[in-house]
This record gives structure tokens, sequence and C-alpha cells, in this order.
């Protein structure tokens, strides 16, 4: 282990953040992040999507010079103790796969660098819309409506009617 609750800082577009890394640890792949979770999660937070679901470890990966050679996961619940993450190359940590060799939403995934550059290229992204002021009405999963407890005050459903209305000839 080279560090624990680490402080990082960063920046996306003029918009400086600040963070707490929960482990670093080196292997013989390189720097390696670690961020301990209870809850469910897992590396498909991290596609780099224009509106990234899980951008904790991305943006201090970004922060950090020279750049981590992976990124995961701890769970540590009872029922689920392992690793979920991803690496620029073999990291030797059971879960934490390969890019190249990556499954499921990674299989179009293979290099690294690219990787991070679209990740950097989606977080300057939302600095920006963040710094303009922009707050749209625009779950980025409609299964997050399911499970919001603030219907009474959201006007995602009135939207979809005025859509519906206007589809009607």
């Amino acid at each position: 282990m080279r560090a624990r609750e680490q402080k990082i800082f960063m920046e996306f577009a003029g918009l400086k953040l600040q963070g707490k890394i929960d482990r670093i640890d080196e292997t013989a792949a390189g720097t390696v992040l670690i961020d301990y979770k209870t809850g469910r999660t897992g590396k498909n937070g991290w596609r780099p999507d224009p509106r990234i679901a899980d951008p904790q470890l991305p943006a201090y990966a970004l922060a950090m010079n020279p750049p981590p050679a992976a990124l995961a996961f701890a769970r540590i619940r009872p029922d689920d103790l392992g690793f979920d993450g991803l690496s620029e190359t073999d990291a030797g940590i059971p879960g934490v796969a390969e890019l190249a060799a990556a499954k499921g939403a990674w299989k179009e995934s293979e290099d690294w660098n690219a990787l991070m550059q679209a990740w950097r290229n989606n977080l300057n992204g939302l600095a920006i819309s963040f710094q303009e002021g922009r707050a749209e009405v625009d779950p980025r999963d409609g299964q997050i409506c399911r499970n919001c407890h603030l219907h009474s005050l959201c006007r995602i459903h009135e939207r979809k009617l005025l859509t519906d209305v206007g589809d009607t000839p």
C-alpha cells in the first residue's frame, strides 16, 4: 500500500474540485486506485458516456501524474467481498479486468489512453454544463424516476405528457 485517504485536487474545464482517494496501491502493472464500497456498484458506471454514471475514480485517475494503471472498487459487504475494476494491463487482481479483454459494456474498448481521453472530454463537458448553470430535468436512466421520492416537485412527467399530446394528430 502506497497511501490511504490521499487528498487529490482536480480541475475540469476550470472547475476546481477536491477529493479523497481511499487507497493507492502499487503492483507490477503500476499504480492502482481503490475505492471501498459497501453498496452495489461496479465498473460499468465508468462507461465513458457524456453523463458518466460514477465519475469519482475516473476523475481521480485523470488528476494523477502519471496516470494509474488500474481502477478498482473493493466491495466490502458480508455477502460479497472482492474487487471490480479495469486495468491497462493485467494487474494481477482478481475481478480487475484488463481493458482489452473486458467483456460486456467494455467489449468495444481496448485502448487505455483513449478511455482516459474520453473520460476527460466527458468530465470537461459536465463541468462546463455545471458552470453555465444548466440543470435540465433529464434523468440519465428512466429507472431513476421509479425510486424517486420527489414526484410532487418534479416536472418530468408533465414534459412526457406534453410530448405525448403533441404526437396526437
